[in-house]
C-alpha cells in the first residue's frame, strides 16, 4: 500500500474508504469535549494493516503512522 499518495485526501474519497473497508477499520471522531478550543480530529486505526490515519478537523488525511515489523 502506498500511503505517502493518500496524504491530503479526504476521510470520504474512495481511496480513503477502500482502505478502510479493506481492513475493517473503525473512524473515531474526537470533538472537544471540555470547550477549550482544540480542533476536531478523527482517526482510523488499521491494527492489522499495522497503520493508523488521522484527520483534521476538515476531514483531511494529515499524518499516517506505520508500525514496522520484520518480514
Amino acid at each position: 500500500m502506498r500511503y505517502i499518495p493518500l496524504l491530503g485526501q479526504p476521510l470520504k474519497s474512495d481511496a480513503i474508504i477502500d482502505l478502510l473497508e479493506h481492513w475493517e477499520a473503525d473512524v473515531v471522531y474526537e470533538f472537544d469535549r471540555d470547550h477549550e478550543g482544540e480542533p476536531d480530529a478523527y482517526r482510523a486505526c488499521c491494527t492489522a494493516g499495522g497503520a493508523e490515519l488521522v484527520f483534521d478537523e476538515d476531514q483531511t488525511l494529515t499524518t499516517v503512522f506505520l508500525h514496522a515489523v520484520a518480514s
